[in-house]
């Protein structure tokens, strides 16, 4: 099925703590101002809503994952360009996402967010010391293999503005390059 080439996905992924909800807020608003219908699935936002009775095990948080992404293809299908915010670092839901691109000719920009170990610990300070399900300390987090873009937040918010904008420019090339050639 060919969609709505006004649909895609920016998925943006990372250890909890990075930045990934704050980019993913600023690349809605920006996207707002120019396309008429944006999305966006903040991962913590959508477990508690769908899934509240989900586990913090990789088998549960591949689960939440998996819903996610099919939510998130779902809304590009029908033409919304959708901006996921989500830990997901699993080469599975990466492989996937890079699937559903091809299959439904939809754009898809993938972004991996990280940040110094220092802030990370400041961030996460709570979630460290009582969790026993972290990603990146007790479950292995499986790093996008060949992210579209990649940023190291060190906690400045205005950078964390300008990948926005960068994040922007990368989905409408890469929705230049699908759009149907004129004939």
């Amino acid at each position: 099925m060919t969609g709505d080439h006004n649909g895609g996905v920016i998925w943006i992924c990372g250890l909890a703590g990075v930045g990934k909800t704050t980019l993913a807020t600023e690349v809605t608003r920006l996207l707002r101002q120019t396309h008429a219908s944006v999305a966006l699935i903040d991962g913590d936002d959508f477990r508690k809503t769908q899934m509240p009775d989900a586990g913090y095990e990789r088998s549960d948080r591949l689960l939440v994952a998996r819903a996610i992404s099919g939510q998130a293809w779902e809304n590009a299908r029908q033409g919304s360009l959708c901006v996921v915010a989500t830990i997901s670092l699993f080469a599975e839901i990466h492989d996937g996402n890079r699937a559903c691109e091809q299959t439904y000719r939809l754009p898809l920009v993938l972004s991996c967010l990280s940040a110094p170990d220092a802030l990370l610990r400041t961030r996460r300070a709570s979630l460290m010391h009582a969790a026993t399900d972290v990603v990146g300390r007790h479950i292995r987090a499986e790093m996008p293999c060949a992210p579209d873009h990649t940023f190291v937040n060190e906690g400045r918010i205005e950078l964390l503005h300008a990948e926005a904008l960068t994040l922007c420019q990368l989905w409408s090339a890469r929705r230049q390059r699908l759009l149907p050639t004129a004939r």
